[in-house]
């Protein structure tokens, strides 16, 4: 007996030790996610003001006899909390046959005060109604304020009340990635996975802002590290090639997709200084006289994130509600793969091809093909999306001083990242030689290149 009350003794403090050590060495990351004015307006009029023309008929008896009718909603957020806006038009009146007879007609502006609460379940962001007010139209109507506030409580409070947003798919979808990208340490994937949840909500400034957190224990770090040597085998230059090549598709496939959300030119002239400067990058990398013994995808999605990241925000903002919560996503997904890199710690973290492909489904989710395909093909709507309008042939040129099959092999794939921006983008030949010359220097914009 006592041997065995020494062995469970033993066995919870081993228990206990155990998950002690895995909560004490894991670091939190919290990431902001911000819901905008225009995001709620959006989700106002398609949740509140969702009758015909616009409108929000909070009582009508049916018979267009006795109504009251919201229309016109403007909403803000200062002062921490949000208002809403909204023209009122009032009538009361009694039915006799087929005939109403009107008693009274008001027409005026109600004001509702509104602050974001987190419901019991933390995916769902829901609005209580704090306070209303209204304001009469003109000086004969005043007698009639407190009957109409008096149904403002009544019908216009549980109306307000279906205004929501939902963030569990935004949950879901941060999961399911950082399963992804933590590959070898299926043990503790499940640990973060369950650490994220939304910790609290405020207000800042003119937006809402949650607060997005989980935790990333540093013993997830794996022990084996495979890595890609100066001199590299075919199996090596293969998967190499393969990964820059993928992270160009998914990047491409991105730009190309919240490109053709937007029509403003200055956004698409950002994307494209993006689309240049990530693949300056992986051109830097492809000339390097070493080759770095970790995989580069990472950092270069760092870099490209830091540039990226603006203009998807801006982009979200002109969207469908729907659509807009699918770019949140994807921003929110891609925070925290760019915290998980900063952290510089031994993590295991990789961004694995499944982990693009899941992003790159939450930007375009009807995208019937494989996003990462990388395809030299000339791609006449990536083409037309950036202005370029005439094809241009240019055939890659090895370097002639390479002194092995690696650097070799190398040359060419620098050769054929040259050709993938001719071939899919299709400079103008005055374009592409002033791209050729600055590719080891500056970075040319679209107002550089005379097309």
């Amino acid at each position: 007996m006592p041997t065995t009350v020494l062995f469970l003794k033993r066995f919870f403090l081993f228990s206990f030790l155990f998950a002690f050590s895995s909560c004490l060495f894991a670091k939190e990351i919290n990431i902001p996610i911000r819901l905008k004015e225009g995001l709620l307006q959006k989700a106002l009029m398609e949740q509140v003001y969702s009758d015909s023309e616009y409108q929000a008929r909070v009582w009508d008896d049916g018979k267009n006899c006795n109504n009251l009718i919201l229309s016109n909603p403007r909403l803000s957020i200062k002062d921490e909390q949000i208002t809403t806006h909204t023209v009122a038009v009032a009538r009361i009146g009694t039915v006799l046959g087929n005939r109403c007879f009107s008693i009274i007609s008001w027409q005026g502006y109600i004001e509702i005060f509104q602050k974001p609460v987190l419901e019991s379940s933390s995916d769902t962001v829901v609005f209580e109604i704090t306070d209303t007010k209204v304001y009469a139209d003109d000086g004969e109507s005043k007698g009639f304020v407190g009957t109409i506030w008096e149904w403002s409580k009544t019908y216009i409070k549980p109306r307000f009340s279906r205004l929501h947003i939902n963030i569990g798919p935004l949950l879901n979808d941060l999961k399911n990635i950082l399963a992804q990208v933590f590959p070898e340490a299926t043990a503790n994937v499940h640990q973060i996975s369950d650490s994220v949840a939304i910790k609290e909500v405020s207000i800042i400034d003119n937006r809402i802002e949650l607060s997005l957190r989980f935790d990333v224990p540093e013993n997830t770090a794996s022990n084996h590290h495979d890595p890609f040597a100066a001199t590299l085998s075919d199996e090596e230059l293969n998967r190499f090639t393969e990964t820059w090549q993928r992270w160009d598709a998914f990047l491409t496939f991105v730009i190309k997709s919240s490109g053709a959300s937007t029509e403003i030119q200055d956004t698409r002239s950002a994307l494209f200084n993006v689309l240049l400067d990530a693949r300056h990058d992986i051109y830097n990398i492809l000339i390097s006289t070493v080759l770095d013994d970790e995989d580069p995808v990472p950092e270069l999605f760092v870099n490209a994130w830091e540039q990226l990241s603006p203009e998807l925000q801006t982009i979200s903002e002109s969207l469908p509600t729907a659509t807009t919560l699918n770019y949140l996503s994807f921003i929110s997904a891609a925070d925290a793969l760019a915290a998980i890199q900063s952290l510089g710690t031994a993590t295991g973290f990789t961004i694995t091809a499944d982990a693009l492909r899941r992003m790159a489904r939450i930007i375009a989710p009807a995208y019937p093909r494989d996003p990462l395909i990388y395809d030299n093909a000339i791609d006449s709507e990536l083409r037309s999306l950036f202005g370029f309008d005439q094809t241009l042939s240019i055939e890659p040129v090895l370097s002639n001083q390479s002194t092995s099959n690696s650097m070799t092999h190398r040359a060419g794939i620098v050769s054929g990242l040259l050709l993938s921006f001719t071939t899919s983008i299709n400079f103008a030949p005055e374009a592409y030689k002033l791209l050729v010359d600055k590719l080891n220097s500056t970075i040319p914009t679209l107002k550089n290149i005379d097309v």
